[in-house]
């Protein structure tokens, strides 16, 4: 939160909170962002946009990270990963830095399967419904996961190079079996460490 301050006043510019819904609920003394949120213009998913350095706080969601990198566009963008959408490949692809170590992300994915994630992305031009898109997710996204792409890597890699083309409904539709097992596991296990 800090550094995204520092990114706003080095450029001049009013920080944006990019949140789901019920923005005075960021501003309130008690919420954990409140700092942040009275110096900042809180956007939600219903609300009007703006443009500055952003701060995405618990991003359950590829469409409030996509939210996030519309309002940032050209500015400093910070998104705190949240258990249900592991962000590994959209660091990766963004060449993101960990704030914590000040590392850069590693990029552990396989070159030629992000290749294959933006030729997907290039055939969604008009949606996971139209025939091209369709036809693409049907056949490409079972290949990609039975040659090793994880689904928190394919997530993150279109989100990353394509946020226009999010639509998790869309893309649950044609989600192999394998996917929805690791979707399934992994909030399971992050259901169980939170009791």
């Amino acid at each position: 939160m800090d550094w995204a301050l520092e990114q706003a006043a080095a450029a001049g510019a009013t920080p944006v909170l990019r949140v789901h819904s019920h923005a005075h609920d960021w501003t309130h003394r008690t919420s954990s962002h409140a700092r942040y949120a009275q110096v900042a213009t809180v956007v939600t998913d219903r609300g009007r946009g703006a443009r500055g350095p952003t701060l995405v706080p618990g991003a359950h969601s590829m469409g409030l990270v996509a939210g996030g990198m519309r309002c940032a566009n050209g500015f400093a963008l910070v998104v705190e990963e949240h258990p249900a959408l592991p962000l590994a490949g959209w660091a990766a692809e963004l060449g993101a830095v960990n704030l914590r170590t000040g590392e850069p992300a590693e990029d552990h994915r396989n070159p030629e399967l992000v290749e294959r994630v933006r030729a997907l992305a290039s055939s969604l031009y008009n949606g996971w419904s139209s025939l091209p898109g369709s036809a693409a997710a049907k056949h490409r996204m079972p290949e990609l996961a039975a040659a090793g792409l994880t689904l928190a890597d394919f997530v993150g890699t279109l989100l990353a190079i394509a946020p226009q083309h999010v639509d998790e409904k869309g893309m649950l539709k044609w989600a192999p079996a394998q996917w929805k097992t690791e979707t399934e596991t992994r909030l399971a296990r992050n259901t169980d460490t939170a009791r």
